[in-house]
């Protein structure tokens, strides 16, 4: 066990990734840099079993990001950030339609522009964070 922890002791801080996260999947949460490394706010839970409870729509909770991130490995910064726009349905995974990404793209760039960041569109349907 010492030395999975060692490992990834050594992992994060050669990285330096800063992810914020929830206890569960919530709405899309901004990304930031900070010296070059990457902070991803309320990343959540991936899948979970809160689907179907009423009165919060509007937040879309059925929809996550599944992040790609690359950076040097010699610096830990940042070389690209890709999304994978996913909806949950019955405790399962599938891409996003077309309008859904649109959607995420939308909410994304609206809550980080402050922050620098914007988002833009893949031709693979992917999302791709730059800076603004």
């Amino acid at each position: 066990m010492r030395r999975s922890w060692t490992f990834r002791s050594a992992f994060a801080k050669r990285i330096q990734l800063y992810p914020c996260t929830g206890t569960r999947r919530t709405i899309p949460a901004r990304s930031s840099w900070y010296r070059d490394k990457l902070i991803l706010y309320g990343c959540g839970d991936f899948v979970d079993d809160y689907e179907g409870i009423r009165g919060h729509e509007q937040y879309r909770d059925d929809l996550s990001l599944l992040y790609l991130v690359s950076v040097q490995p010699q610096t830990g910064n940042l070389i690209a950030l890709r999304m994978a726009p996913m909806q949950a349905r019955q405790m399962r995974l599938r891409h996003a339609s077309s309008e859904d990404a649109q959607w995420l793209r939308s909410v994304l760039n609206r809550i980080s522009r402050h922050f620098g960041v914007r988002v833009d569109p893949e031709p693979d349907g992917m999302l791709a964070v730059r800076r603004a």
